[in-house]
Protein backbone atom coordinates (compact mmCIF):
# COMPACT_ATOMS: atom_id res chain seq x y z
CA UNK A 1 0.00 0.00 0.00
CA UNK A 2 1.74 3.48 -0.65
CA UNK A 3 1.54 5.99 1.70
CA UNK A 4 -0.36 9.57 0.74
CA UNK A 5 2.86 11.47 1.26
CA UNK A 6 4.33 9.76 -1.28
CA UNK A 7 1.53 9.87 -3.58
CA UNK A 8 1.14 13.64 -3.03
CA UNK A 9 5.22 14.28 -3.50
CA UNK A 10 5.05 12.11 -6.55
CA UNK A 11 2.08 13.85 -7.82
CA UNK A 12 3.38 17.38 -7.40
CA UNK A 13 6.65 16.65 -9.13
CA UNK A 14 5.43 15.02 -12.47
CA UNK A 15 3.63 18.35 -12.37
CA UNK A 16 6.24 20.57 -11.67
CA UNK A 17 8.35 18.97 -14.16
CA UNK A 18 5.60 19.06 -16.96
CA UNK A 19 5.69 23.19 -16.20
CA UNK A 20 9.49 23.28 -16.14
CA UNK A 21 8.90 21.43 -19.85
CA UNK A 22 7.13 24.11 -20.66
CA UNK A 23 8.44 26.77 -19.18
CA UNK A 24 12.18 26.08 -20.83
CA UNK A 25 10.32 24.60 -24.26
CA UNK A 26 11.84 26.19 -27.67
CA UNK A 27 10.31 23.68 -30.50
CA UNK A 28 7.18 22.08 -31.34
CA UNK A 29 5.56 20.34 -28.63
CA UNK A 30 4.76 17.33 -30.88
CA UNK A 31 7.37 15.17 -29.83
CA UNK A 32 6.84 15.54 -25.93
CA UNK A 33 3.28 14.71 -26.29
CA UNK A 34 3.67 10.94 -27.51
CA UNK A 35 6.21 10.71 -24.62
CA UNK A 36 4.38 12.08 -21.68
CA UNK A 37 0.47 12.50 -22.61
CA UNK A 38 1.10 15.98 -22.95
CA UNK A 39 -1.74 17.26 -25.13
CA UNK A 40 -4.46 20.38 -25.84
CA UNK A 41 -7.54 19.38 -23.78
CA UNK A 42 -11.00 20.80 -24.03
CA UNK A 43 -13.39 21.02 -20.91
CA UNK A 44 -17.02 23.09 -21.41
CA UNK A 45 -18.21 22.64 -17.76
CA UNK A 46 -20.75 25.34 -15.80
CA UNK A 47 -20.90 27.69 -18.31
CA UNK A 48 -16.92 27.97 -18.87
CA UNK A 49 -14.63 26.53 -21.61
CA UNK A 50 -11.24 25.79 -21.34
CA UNK A 51 -8.61 24.59 -23.88
CA UNK A 52 -5.56 24.16 -22.08
CA UNK A 53 -1.84 22.50 -23.11
CA UNK A 54 -0.46 20.05 -20.89
CA UNK A 55 -0.95 16.43 -18.96
CA UNK A 56 -5.01 15.58 -18.53
CA UNK A 57 -6.77 16.37 -15.93
CA UNK A 58 -3.30 18.13 -14.28
CA UNK A 59 -2.76 21.84 -13.28
CA UNK A 60 0.58 22.15 -14.59
CA UNK A 61 -0.23 23.59 -17.82
CA UNK A 62 1.19 26.18 -20.14
CA UNK A 63 -1.07 27.83 -22.48
CA UNK A 64 -4.37 28.13 -21.43
CA UNK A 65 -7.46 29.29 -23.08
CA UNK A 66 -10.66 30.20 -21.06
CA UNK A 67 -14.06 31.83 -21.80
CA UNK A 68 -17.66 31.89 -20.63
CA UNK A 69 -19.77 30.69 -22.91
CA UNK A 70 -20.80 33.10 -25.62
CA UNK A 71 -18.98 35.83 -24.24
CA UNK A 72 -16.53 36.13 -27.08
CA UNK A 73 -13.75 37.45 -24.45
CA UNK A 74 -10.62 35.01 -24.00
CA UNK A 75 -8.63 34.63 -21.18
CA UNK A 76 -5.36 33.64 -22.15
CA UNK A 77 -2.32 32.64 -20.12
CA UNK A 78 0.85 31.37 -20.05
CA UNK A 79 4.55 30.59 -17.75
CA UNK A 80 6.00 33.34 -17.82
CA UNK A 81 9.33 33.05 -18.74
CA UNK A 82 11.65 36.06 -17.55
CA UNK A 83 10.35 38.91 -14.94
CA UNK A 84 10.04 41.48 -17.40
CA UNK A 85 7.40 39.45 -19.37
CA UNK A 86 4.60 41.74 -19.90
CA UNK A 87 3.74 40.92 -23.18
CA UNK A 88 1.57 37.35 -24.00
CA UNK A 89 2.47 36.79 -27.65
CA UNK A 90 0.14 34.37 -30.09
CA UNK A 91 1.41 33.49 -33.60
CA UNK A 92 -0.33 31.73 -35.94
CA UNK A 93 0.75 31.47 -39.29
CA UNK A 94 1.44 35.18 -40.57
CA UNK A 95 -0.85 36.37 -37.71
CA UNK A 96 -0.03 37.62 -34.57
CA UNK A 97 -1.07 39.04 -31.54
CA UNK A 98 0.87 40.74 -28.91
CA UNK A 99 -1.44 41.22 -25.65
CA UNK A 100 -0.72 43.12 -22.72
CA UNK A 101 -0.64 40.86 -19.93
CA UNK A 102 -0.13 41.11 -16.26
CA UNK A 103 1.57 38.67 -13.81
CA UNK A 104 0.66 36.83 -11.16
CA UNK A 105 2.37 34.27 -8.97
CA UNK A 106 -0.81 32.93 -7.31
CA UNK A 107 -0.02 29.45 -8.99
CA UNK A 108 3.87 29.18 -7.46
CA UNK A 109 5.05 30.34 -11.01
CA UNK A 110 5.12 33.55 -12.57
CA UNK A 111 2.23 33.47 -15.11
CA UNK A 112 0.98 36.19 -17.48
CA UNK A 113 -2.69 36.41 -18.00
CA UNK A 114 -4.36 38.72 -20.65
CA UNK A 115 -8.02 38.72 -22.12
CA UNK A 116 -8.34 39.55 -25.80
CA UNK A 117 -12.00 38.94 -27.46
CA UNK A 118 -12.07 35.89 -29.25
CA UNK A 119 -11.84 37.05 -33.20
CA UNK A 120 -7.81 38.16 -33.24
CA UNK A 121 -6.28 37.07 -36.30
CA UNK A 122 -3.63 34.69 -34.09
CA UNK A 123 -6.87 32.68 -32.26
CA UNK A 124 -8.96 32.75 -36.05
CA UNK A 125 -5.91 31.11 -37.33
CA UNK A 126 -5.55 29.36 -34.75
CA UNK A 127 -8.78 28.18 -34.86
CA UNK A 128 -8.37 27.51 -38.84
CA UNK A 129 -5.07 25.35 -38.41
CA UNK A 130 -5.06 23.92 -35.00
CA UNK A 131 -1.05 25.63 -34.92
CA UNK A 132 0.21 28.32 -32.58
CA UNK A 133 3.30 29.74 -31.56
CA UNK A 134 3.20 31.19 -28.12
CA UNK A 135 6.06 33.62 -26.97
CA UNK A 136 7.90 35.77 -29.21
CA UNK A 137 11.82 35.19 -28.78
CA UNK A 138 13.41 33.18 -26.46
CA UNK A 139 11.83 30.39 -24.70
CA UNK A 140 8.47 30.13 -26.74
CA UNK A 141 7.06 27.08 -27.83
CA UNK A 142 4.92 25.85 -30.89
CA UNK A 143 1.85 23.65 -30.36
CA UNK A 144 0.03 21.76 -33.39
CA UNK A 145 -2.82 19.87 -32.55
CA UNK A 146 -3.88 16.58 -33.92
CA UNK A 147 -7.06 15.84 -35.86
CA UNK A 148 -8.63 14.77 -32.12
CA UNK A 149 -7.29 17.84 -31.05
CA UNK A 150 -8.47 19.92 -33.75
CA UNK A 151 -12.00 18.87 -33.05
CA UNK A 152 -11.47 20.38 -29.68
CA UNK A 153 -9.90 23.75 -30.53
CA UNK A 154 -13.01 24.32 -32.68
CA UNK A 155 -15.53 22.81 -29.60
CA UNK A 156 -13.49 26.15 -27.46
CA UNK A 157 -14.35 28.55 -30.23
CA UNK A 158 -18.02 27.55 -30.45
CA UNK A 159 -18.57 27.48 -27.02
CA UNK A 160 -16.92 31.02 -26.81
CA UNK A 161 -19.15 32.58 -29.95
CA UNK A 162 -22.56 31.58 -28.52
CA UNK A 163 -24.58 31.26 -25.03
CA UNK A 164 -25.23 27.89 -23.85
Amino acid sequence: MQRPGFITAFAFAALAGGAAVLAGCTHDMRSAKANDGMGLHFNNAGGAATLAFGPANADATGLVLQCQSGSRQVDVSDIARTKGDRTLVLISGKARDALPARIDNAMGMPTLWARTAIDTPALQAFRQTGVIRVGGGAGGYSLTADRVELAGVEQFFRACDRAA
